[in-house]
């Protein structure tokens, strides 16, 4: 927002109303001023301007010229730092200032704006009653005090006059450089030759050192007596300052209160004084997106040439269309329209009237103001186009609220083809995101493209064909000319050159209606493809959804097939599991042959006499070392597999033996 607040000239019209600030407060409160967040922050503002206008034309005046410049000594009594007899004084000044100005306003909608500060009456006269208006304590700020000064001027009537009647002595002695009592830390001394022997104290020398500065001893005790009563004096008048400092720390809250409050006043003060010098109204405050202006004056323009000399500034803009787009002749006011819708809103933002008829304006959660400057950033190397494609995409990318958006020459520093299409898609985009957007601009593309848009207008600063002068005036609805060769012959460019640009001209009229016949023909051509290309989707969809059919079918087939191969594996591994059963039941039958042999005392190496070397299919073999017998059925490598019973089993073929 800053950098908005200073292209549309928000600093200059602090400036303006800094003429109505008098007083510290006021200046520091204005220095702050912005425009507020919240729009019922800003009509709370601008109904406390009203009622200050309306407390002015009752013939009430608000005197903040009085307020003293204590920001400093009200800084310092918030520490709890010691405070000097001034500063004291200073500040009881500040609070009867405040209690006179609070008194006026007692019973108005800004009295809210101030604390009370009539209970710190009897405070402040009593600080009045002991300070004086130099700012040094009365004699009668205590019953001791009096008496310690009364006591202290005799003392020192007494001494001066013993010092009086020595120097007249020493005088004639001629001791003395010059006749005179003067003081040195202090003490009361006499101006003694350097040459001299002093008799008494010594309290400095001069810078010659031609003459020694001798308290004399025949004053000693005289000057003692003083100094005490002198001490007295300072000790009772700290105790009086001390007290005094303590109960106005005790307010400093309060103190702080007043004064950013009547900062705060004062600043309300000169919002309505301006009102009243530029003839400015109250404006209606929305968020709908609404501008409507009548009348309306640049400030600015105000300042320099006078109420009268500015053509106001009639606009009726938003919600829809909620994109403005002016062009016109150069230096025909395009700028300062912008200038005058953006610089009236932000007023209304802080709580400022608006110089105009009648104003409702569109508070905005920001403003943008694109184009007014040369933003080139000679940091970065960057041309000014690109740092302002940088400021678009800044606008493009914000998403915490609606904003009024100000573009001035928007893009003319590029391609008017390419920057007329850009220009177009950009202001098309911020419609959509909800924005309120003003623009200005020389592109006739661009012109031509904003016409044909919904939410989008156009409007043109008029210029007058018999004065060949722009008139300043805005109108809304209509295409505008830049006018560049009518200038050009009222700055007097030769016949010549006129004649070239006006040819030119002619012809690219001509090309233009040609390309215009070429755009809308491309354009035809263009909603058909798009046509076709949205037949084509949707038998991509079709034929997507076929697919999807087929793959889960398809997929549902590979599931059904894996299912029952899984099945087969299962009844495989069951048959396994049975012969593996029957393979260990046989083990355990050729073990109780075994046994049983062994029971008999046979000789277990009689069943094993002769290997088998040869091995026929169908005989009888026995194995060792199970002992088993089996008919051999099948040969596979090195085994034999033999069947036994109704089992068949594989063994290695060297384990078979004759029977």
């Amino acid at each position: 927002m800053s950098v908005a607040l200073r292209r549309l000239e928000f600093p200059a019209l602090l400036e303006i109303l800094a003429h109505h600030i008098l007083s510290e407060p006021g200046r520091e409160r204005l220095a702050r001023l912005v425009p507020f967040s919240d729009i019922e922050d800003a009509e709370i503002e601008l109904r406390r301007v009203e009622s200050m206008q309306k407390l002015i034309e009752s013939g009430v005046r608000l005197d903040f010229s009085a307020i003293p410049d204590v920001g400093r000594k009200v800084a310092k009594l918030g520490t709890g730092a010691g405070l000097t007899s001034h500063e004291i004084l200073s500040l009881a000044q500040f609070i009867a200032a405040t209690d006179e100005i609070y008194d006026k306003i007692v019973g108005t909608e800004l009295e809210a704006l101030m604390p009370d500060p009539s209970f710190l009456r009897p405070f402040v006269k009593e600080i009045f009653r002991k300070i004086d208006e130099d700012g040094e304590l009365r004699d009668d700020a205590s019953e001791k005090l009096a008496k310690l000064r009364q006591e202290k001027r005799r003392r020192r009537q007494e001494v001066i006059n013993l010092l009086n009647s020595l120097m007249d002595k020493y005088y004639r002695q001629g001791l003395l450089r010059e006749r005179i009592v003067t003081m040195r830390g202090g003490r009361f001394v006499l101006p003694f030759a350097s040459h001299v022997k002093p008799r008494g104290v010594v309290h400095g020398f001069s810078h010659t050192e031609e003459t020694i500065y001798v308290e004399p001893f025949e004053s000693i005790e005289a000057q003692n007596r003083y100094v005490r009563i002198v001490d007295e004096e300072r000790e009772e008048a700290e105790r009086i300052l001390r007290e005094l400092a303590e109960r106005m720390h005790q307010f400093a809250p309060t103190v702080k209160a007043l004064w950013d409050s009547i900062g705060e006043l004062e600043l309300v003060y000169a919002k309505a004084e301006f009102a009243s010098a530029f003839g400015c109204i109250t404006p209606k405050l929305n968020r709908s997106g609404r501008i409507v202006l009548k009348e309306a004056r640049h400030p600015l323009l105000i300042e320099t040439k006078g109420f009268e000399n500015v053509v106001p500034l009639d606009l009726k803009l938003g919600p829809k269309p909620s994109v403005l787009l002016i062009s016109g002749p150069n230096a025909g006011g395009k700028t300062v329209a912008l200038k005058t819708v953006g610089l009236l809103t932000l007023m209304a933002m802080a709580g400022i009237p608006v110089p105009a008829k009648s104003a409702d304006l569109f508070f905005p959660d920001r403003v943008f103001a694109i184009g007014f400057e040369d933003v080139q950033d000679i940091e970065h190397g960057e041309s000014s186009f690109t740092a302002l494609l940088h400021e678009v995409k800044d606008v493009l990318d914000y998403s915490d609220g609606r904003a009024l958006v100000l573009l001035d020459e928007f893009l003319a520093s590029t391609d008017p083809s390419e920057g007329a299409a850009l220009a177009f898609a950009i202001l098309k985009n911020l419609r959509d995101l909800g924005h309120i957007v003003l623009a200005n601009t020389h592109l006739t593309p661009l012109k031509i493209l904003v016409e044909r848009e919904d939410g989008m207008i156009n409007a043109r600063v008029l210029f007058d064909p018999l004065t060949k002068r722009p008139t300043y005036r805005l109108q809304v609805g209509e295409m505008g000319s830049s006018y560049a060769l009518e200038i050009a012959k009222q700055v007097g460019l030769p016949d010549d050159v006129l004649s070239e640009a006006e040819s030119v001209l002619v012809g690219m009229e001509r090309e233009l209606r040609e390309l215009t016949k070429r755009l809308k023909k491309r354009e035809a051509e263009l909603v058909r493809k798009l046509a076709e290309i949205a037949q084509k989707e949707r038998e991509l969809e079709r034929r997507e959804a076929k697919l999807t059919r087929e793959a889960k079918l398809k997929a549902r087939q590979i599931i059904e097939s894996a299912r029952e191969e899984a099945e087969g594996l299962v009844r495989e591994l069951r048959k396994e599991l049975r012969r593996k059963r029957k393979l260990e039941e046989q083990i355990a039958v050729a073990k109780a042959v075994r046994d049983q042999l062994k029971e008999k005392s046979l000789e277990f190496t009689d069943l094993y006499r002769k290997k088998a070397e040869i091995l026929e299919i169908g005989k009888s073999y026995r194995v060792k070392p199970f002992g088993f017998i089996g008919e051999l059925v099948e040969l596979r490598g090195g085994n034999a597999v033999l069947k036994v019973g109704k089992q068949r089993i594989e063994v290695p073929k060297d384990s078979l033996y004759e029977i």
